[in-house]
């Protein structure tokens, strides 16, 4: 999960409360008119409009509490995480601790990560000094073991529109340099889209790559993939896309030739580019159908139509398993409850409940056919980070994770 929170207070509350500034905005228009003709026909009122415009006015702030406090938010310069697991004789103890280093602008210029020994001692394992250009790009990496000796060295290159096109890997042995591989190359066309994409191994032999192709008004119409990874079953993947008269995405069609079978997903999308239908195909066969339901542009239903063919006293039966994913949100826009069904019985349930921020505080997960259940519990500090996360599962503590913050000091603006 992220830990870090762009503000202590909800975004989507900030923008579900500007939406209805902006429904009451558009509603009082409809009024206007007659409020208008009434205060003129019983004489002056301007007592009335003043206080319409200052509750307009408290709404507009209250949608745009989130940037404001984001504007104050120091930035982090250090993340301390200590990892507890329970322990032989109860409570909890340290089993692994994260240390990350940050500048200015956020990025992170050094992380550590440590492991508790049998003898209860911390040790390093790795250590990872990142470095950024003066335009805050990053440069290159170095990976060091536990000994604090020099094991690898990743450098990374920029082309003159500013697009990451090549990745560098210097492997090191007893500190001393002892190969050099291009691992992963991007070109571009002139307009700065994306062309070719390759991904190498060490040995220089290309294991993935994926190719762009676009329109006159620079959208992709078509992409193909091919997959060649060690142990694994070689891939070749066709995209093709379709979008209306505004360049929304409509419909993509994916075929996927693995092993010389052949997979293909059908999946329909909204004006705004919602995933609204997906179907999926084996050897030209129906397998299952996904359908998504929105309100608002907000999900609430998704359902899941699965056939597949059981064997059983030798004949062959087709099944149909139906599963629907039911999703309630508060009037923030976060979600409360997510139900999921199987052919109309419940099967799961999840739960969540946020802090008066919006900040998620409890997540609980009951399976209903296994009778599990999995709570999580977080607490945040007064920015908005969070400062600790416990895992439960059956009202039993899996582990706990604690985080500790330093900031930047503000810059003043004289």
């Amino acid at each position: 999960m992220n830990i870090l929170k762009t503000s202590g207070f909800s975004a989507v509350r900030g923008l579900r409360l500007a939406a209805l500034v902006g429904a009451m905005l558009h509603s009082s228009q409809v009024c206007s008119a007659q409020r208008r003709l009434c205060l003129r026909r019983s004489g002056p009122s301007g007592h009335y409009s003043a206080a319409l415009g200052r509750g307009f006015a408290l709404l507009l702030f209250l949608a745009l509490l989130p940037q404001l406090l984001l504007a104050q938010k120091p930035q982090i310069k250090f993340l301390q995480q200590k990892h507890y697991v329970p322990a032989l004789n109860k409570g909890l103890e340290l089993q692994t601790q994260t240390e990350k280093y940050f500048n200015e602008y956020g990025a992170v210029t050094r992380e550590e990560y440590f492991k508790m020994s049998l003898d209860s001692n911390l040790n390093s394992q790795r250590k990872i000094i990142h470095s950024y250009d003066s335009r805050g790009r990053h440069q290159n990496s170095l990976h060091y073991n536990g000994d604090n000796l020099l094991e690898r060295e990743v450098k990374i290159y920029w082309d003159q529109k500013n697009n990451k096109n090549k990745i560098e890997e210097i492997s090191y042995v007893d500190g001393q340099q002892a190969s050099v591989a291009i691992t992963y190359l991007l070109t571009y066309d002139e307009a700065g889209n994306k062309e070719v994409e390759q991904y190498f191994n060490t040995k220089g032999i290309v294991t993935r790559q994926r190719n762009w192709f676009y329109n006159k008004q620079e959208e992709v119409i078509r992409s193909l993939e091919l997959v060649e990874e060690p142990n694994q079953p070689r891939k070749e993947i066709k995209t093709r896309y379709k979008r209306d008269q505004d360049g929304y995405l409509t419909k993509s069609i994916t075929v996927e030739k693995v092993n010389g079978k052949l997979f293909r997903k059908d999946i329909r999308y909204f004006e705004n580019s919602f995933l609204i239908r997906w179907k999926k195909y084996i050897e030209g066969k129906f397998v299952s159908e996904f359908v998504n339901e929105y309100r608002d542009s907000v999900l609430i239903r998704q359902t899941e139509n699965e056939r597949f063919d059981r064997e059983k006293k030798r004949k062959r039966s087709k099944k149909e398993s139906i599963w629907v994913t039911n999703t309630e949100y508060d009037v923030y826009g976060n979600i409360l409850v997510q139900t999921k069904s199987r052919n109309e019985q419940v099967v799961s349930i999840v739960q969540y409940a946020y802090d008066d921020y919006g900040n998620r505080i409890k997540t609980i997960k009951i399976n209903r056919e296994s009778n599990e259940k999995e709570e999580e519990r977080l607490t945040y500090d007064k920015w908005g980070n969070v400062a600790s996360l416990e895992l439960l599962k059956n009202d039993r503590i899996v582990h706990k994770d604690e985080f500790i913050y330093e900031y930047h000091p503000r810059k003043r603006k004289d």
